[in-house]
């Protein structure tokens, strides 16, 4: 009895660590989708780990449901008959037994499933994604090896009638799953997010595909893209100030879109809100904006790492000063590892000048009217910033 309830006891651990993965997985897939993310997922390491590119990638719903609430769903109801295990509070504990060992089998199934997917069509890894799956391994073993002990050897196939007829609870509890994903899915859109109306979505794709398009040079700029990029069926470019509150709260899902899927590519160019280096703007500023768009663009020319750099200043936005511009320099130089006075040369040099010229020369012939502006194959799309939108046009082409 001790030896069993040992193997109870580790599957109500490995199913609370699962709910409270499930859990932050599909918080973080509410903010992502609904674009109020402003921070990656803590466990984002680097193009190959990371976590909000999975749960942006098309695999990521089953039935219009992240299969993280899937994951809650279903460990809240595995969770229930361990705990009916555990206090022996049904008549029939061998036939809870082999439910529960069904439930988490299938549990296993399906992180098989998600862990091959992640692996063949993906290539990209989610930390909390494998941890899931780990746990989804105990749950499984551990309630083997309480229907071991229970001496439980009836045929798994004979349990449902009899259940129907006389523990009816666990049945109702399984048929169930659907409906609890179903109106989780409801409250974590309303907690954790905001939705756009489908028809606005719709009225948003529509304007976009009878737009005007527009030619903007993709060499020109900070380019990402997974896959070739030659071969992207979605090419998405983006207008941004480096000091503009929404231009920041945009980068995330842009990118993140762009690392879920292979045949789509990003391009950043910089559209300083400065007269200095946009002939769009008739009033000329202290050139601190384009003095950072010019460090992102030197920092690509001389390391390839334009992204760190551009990176690195928005989430130090709210404490960037011109007064700073020398320290703040030298600290995108070691982001970088670019030196600093080479950094400098070309931040200060006639090209990088004429470069960011004709960056912003494309937006003021785009007709730009401010940032973030986001383009999607040469068409100004609106609300580009938003993966519910993003993902529309990308399924509409």
């Amino acid at each position: 009895m001790k030896t069993q309830k040992f193997w109870i006891l580790t599957a109500i651990v490995a199913t609370l660590l699962a709910l409270a993965t499930h859990g932050y997985l599909s918080a973080q897939n509410y903010r992502l989708k609904s674009g109020v993310a402003d921070s990656k997922s803590v466990c984002n390491i680097n193009s190959q780990f990371n976590c909000d590119a999975v749960a942006l990638s098309s695999y990521s719903e089953v039935a219009g449901i992240p299969v993280a609430v899937w994951g809650l769903a279903t460990n809240g109801v595995l969770l229930f008959f361990l705990l009916m295990m555990l206090t022996r509070l049904s008549a029939d504990t061998g036939r809870v037994a082999r439910f529960t060992f069904g439930l988490s089998a299938l549990v296993l199934a399906a992180s098989v499933v998600m862990g091959a997917i992640s692996m063949l069509q993906l290539s990209t890894y989610c930390l909390f994604c494998i941890a899931a799956y780990v746990l989804s391994a105990v749950q499984a073993f551990a309630a083997f090896q309480v229907t071991r002990l229970e001496n439980s050897k009836s045929p798994f196939r004979l349990d449902i009638l009899p259940a129907l007829r006389e523990q009816r609870w666990i049945v109702i509890l399984i048929v169930l799953v659907p409906a609890i994903a179903w109106l989780g899915n409801r409250m974590g859109r309303d907690t954790f997010g905001r939705s756009i109306p489908p028809h606005l979505i719709e009225e948003t794709v529509s304007f976009w595909k009878t737009s005007t398009a527009n030619e903007f040079n993709p060499n020109e700029g900070l380019s990402y893209a997974v896959g070739d990029p030659a071969q992207a069926k979605m090419t998405i470019v983006e207008f941004a100030d480096f000091l503009c509150p929404h231009c920041k709260t945009a980068a995330t899902p842009l990118h993140i879109f762009t690392q879920s899927r292979k045949d789509v590519r990003l391009v950043f160019k910089p559209f300083p809100l400065d007269g200095t280096c946009n002939s769009g703007i008739t009033q000329k500023g202290d050139g601190y904006r384009c003095k950072l768009a010019a460090a992102t663009l030197c920092s690509e020319q001389l390391t390839q790492k334009g992204w760190i750099a551009h990176d690195w200043i928005f989430e130090r936005q709210s404490s960037l000063s011109s007064s700073r511009w020398d320290e703040d320099l030298n600290e995108i130089a070691k982001a970088v590892g670019a030196p600093a006075d080479q950094l400098k040369a070309c931040v200060d040099s006639p090209d990088t000048n004429a470069l960011l010229l004709r960056l912003t020369g494309e937006g003021v012939n785009a007709k730009v009217p401010g940032t973030p502006s986001i383009f999607v194959n040469g068409k100004k799309l609106d609300a580009g910033q938003f993966i519910q939108v993003l993902d529309a046009v990308y399924k509409s082409l």
